[in-house]
């Protein structure tokens, strides 16, 4: 029957069709064509489901001439485009189908492969059939047989075996035995299919990157969210990167066509390019991925995505969604300073808009497990430090200001001429954080053992730009300049006095050890963003300048520190080869710099590297000793550094928490 173009709106205005998409949300849909409203709106994939009434009916045959017909069904097809398949005319019982053709050769189940021999086997299940066969097929059976001839045998239907078991069941519990005996069952059993490629690459996704980076939608609702193809296959891709095989070539050529060719300006085309190019920086194409994390980032406000209203008014009914999106312009804003960091290549795009988005929540909200709360504004965040108790934000709140203050370090790090009080300030707002966080968000690990990304990427954030603030105005510089590493800051030119250097390196190896804290709880480095790959490397680099003005006392700590850095960065060679790179200057680096001491500490025994207090205790002025920390290897180098009081010195190293307001990270 033939459908007009407004047969979907009755006269009363309510629309007899609706799309997929409205149909899954139960929401009210105007049948507009090629796209309803509500998708137009929403940018989602409009479709319809092509109708299933208007069959004809097949004409009610008598059960002797329902046998006669069935009799004269052909067997199975070879191959596609013969006669039509006996499958189809086998399917007669409703609504359960028997794949069973009652003749009295011997033929074998489609799917089951089980033979009927027997004459009283076919009679049996063809009364059945005929006692069964009392309403009329639901579907139009010319349709049914010509889907099947368009078919190849791999895909045509195959019939539901434990249904046929629960039904032949029910109707004697002897029919199985008797009919296809026991050494037959198990193969009524249907093989569970394998899952695809596209399924495991998805799960490695959301195992890994996702987990990282949470903005897409949660897992639970991805596939049926009807993303457009090439945000799949960008999911895709980044998925490979965790594959033991590596980053699929394939998908990379597709991923890359998709985008060179991206025309389309939308919220998918964002999140594709937030995802390339984080993919493109961390596999040292750091050109490309600037040029197309510059194009997401102009794209996500010609769309208006840092507005605080864009969101909202754009999912109104589905607060999944809407998070989503108010995600995608934070990890926008997190990701821009991120990829900032080399020197040479810093720019801020974000920088210039006011922070106008609504916070994310907690992640227990956002993956489903509880309603999403109403979302905080940036001001509510800031005037926590105004209130008489501890107010708890979501972690990823947390982890956005910690970008904005590492943000602000590298724009200081990148003035010609800066005074005290702007050094001042930025360390300032670094010990703020600190001392601001409640007591649920000091710790990354919970008691259960679950680690809190958000946080845990807010902690090495801090950590981060504390190395980067101090390291260019520490002694400890020096001992780098000579390392062509793209994460390590520019050395300043105005000179600091001794006191002040020292002081700044000493802040510039607590933050590296505190670096190295982090992720000595949760080593496992595919679960964590990339981002913490500059970390890493700049961690080690520290402590490698920090082991050449300390005794040999506490050599080991530095040493162990080094070989912890050294260890997660080769396990990240097999996913980015920024980390192959890092990898090879520090083990370079190491090499270069503490061979020696590691030949001393080898050739003694192993009770005289373990130190105690009363031989590696620095001497009192009293008792003529000098108090200035010298190493072996460099000689009086630092004889001009001011001379500490001991008890500012414990045995092993400098007593870190005279210049840190966090305290150290337990596993318990």
């Amino acid at each position: 029957m033939a459908i007009s173009t407004n047969g979907s709106v009755k006269s009363t205005g309510i629309a007899s069709l609706a799309c997929v998409v409205c149909r899954k949300q139960h929401l009210k849909c105007d049948a507009g064509k090629p796209s309803c409203s509500r998708c137009k709106e929403t940018e989602q994939v409009c479709y319809y489901e092509p109708s299933r009434r208007g069959g004809r009916r097949k004409k009610h045959r008598s059960p002797a001439e329902e046998l006669q017909q069935r009799s004269r069904q052909p067997g199975m097809q070879a191959s596609r485009g013969d006669q039509q398949s006996s499958y189809v005319d086998c399917v007669t019982v409703n609504p359960i189908s028997l794949p069973i053709t009652p003749t009295s050769s011997s033929q074998e189940l489609p799917s089951s492969g089980i033979s009927q021999n027997t004459a009283t086997a076919n009679d049996l299940v063809g009364s059945v059939t005929r006692n069964t066969r009392q309403s009329p097929r639901g579907e139009n059976v010319q349709t049914q047989r010509r889907i099947s001839n368009d078919q190849t045998p791999a895909q045509q239907p195959q019939p539901q075996n434990d249904n046929v078991m629960s039904y032949l069941t029910h109707l004697d519990p002897n029919i199985i035995t008797q009919t296809f005996g026991s050494n037959s069952l198990g193969s009524l059993n249907t093989p569970v299919q394998p899952c695809s490629d596209g399924d495991r690459l998805l799960r490695l996704y959301y195992e890994n990157f996702h987990n990282a980076h949470p903005f897409l939608v949660p897992s639970s609702v991805f596939t049926s969210r009807n993303y457009p193809p090439y945000l799949r296959r960008m999911v895709e891709f980044a998925g490979s990167h965790y594959a033991s095989s590596g980053p699929d070539a394939q998908l990379r050529a597709e991923v890359a066509t998709d985008m060179m060719s991206a025309i389309e300006t939308s919220t998918y085309m964002v999140q594709s390019l937030l995802i390339y190019s984080i993919l493109l920086f961390f596999s040292r194409d750091l050109d490309t991925a600037n040029r197309t994390f510059g194009q997401c980032t102009q794209m996500a406000m010609d769309l208006g995505m840092h507005l605080e209203d864009f969101a909202s008014s754009r999912q109104l009914d589905n607060p999944i969604e809407a998070e989503s999106l108010r995600r995608t312009w934070w990890e926008i804003y997190v990701t821009d300073i991120s990829m900032a960091i080399p020197p040479k290549t810093m720019i801020l795009r974000c920088s210039s808009t006011p922070p106008k988005v609504l916070l994310p929540c907690e992640e227990a909200f956002y993956n489903g497990r509880l309603d999403i709360p109403p979302s905080h504004h940036v001001l509510e965040f800031k005037r926590r430090v105004l209130s008489t108790g501890d107010v708890a934000f979501s972690s990823f709140s947390y982890r956005i200001e910690a970008a904005t203050i590492l943000g602000r370090v590298l724009l200081l790090n990148q003035l010609k001429n800066t005074s005290h009080d702007h050094t001042q300030s930025i360390e300032n707002a670094l010990l703020s954080w600190s001392n601001h966080l409640p007591s649920g968000k000091l710790e990354i690990v919970d008691s259960y053992g679950n680690i809190d990304e958000m946080m845990f990427q807010a902690h090495m954030i801090i950590a981060l730009a504390s190395m980067l603030l101090h390291l260019p105005r520490s002694n400890l510089y020096p001992l780098l300049a000579d390392i062509k590493d793209p994460f390590l800051p520019f050395g300043q030119n105005h000179p600091l006095s001794s006191s002040t250097s020292l002081i700044q390196g000493i802040k510039a190896t607590d933050a590296s050890r505190r670096i190295s804290d982090c992720i000595s709880l949760c080593p496992n480095v595919p679960k964590h963003t990339p981002f913490v790959i500059p970390a890493l490397a700049l961690c080690g680099f520290i402590q490698i300048a920090t082991s050449q003005g300390h005794p040999d006392e506490c050599f080991e700590h530095h040493y162990n520190r080094v070989t912890l850095v050294l260890g997660c960065l080769k396990s990240a060679r097999r996913m980015w080869r920024m980390a192959e790179a890092e990898y090879d200057r520090l083990r370079c680096c190491a090499s270069e710099l503490i061979a020696d001491a590691m030949d001393r500490m080898n050739a003694l025994p192993l009770s005289q590297t373990i130190p105690n207090s009363s031989s590696s205790m620095p001497a009192t002025s009293d008792q003529g000793g000098d108090l200035t920390l010298v190493s072996p290897a460099r000689g009086n180098a630092d004889s001009g550094l001011p001379r500490f009081d001991p008890l500012f010195l414990d045995p092993v190293c400098y007593d870190y928490s005279l210049f840190s307001a966090l305290p150290d990270f337990h596993s318990s």
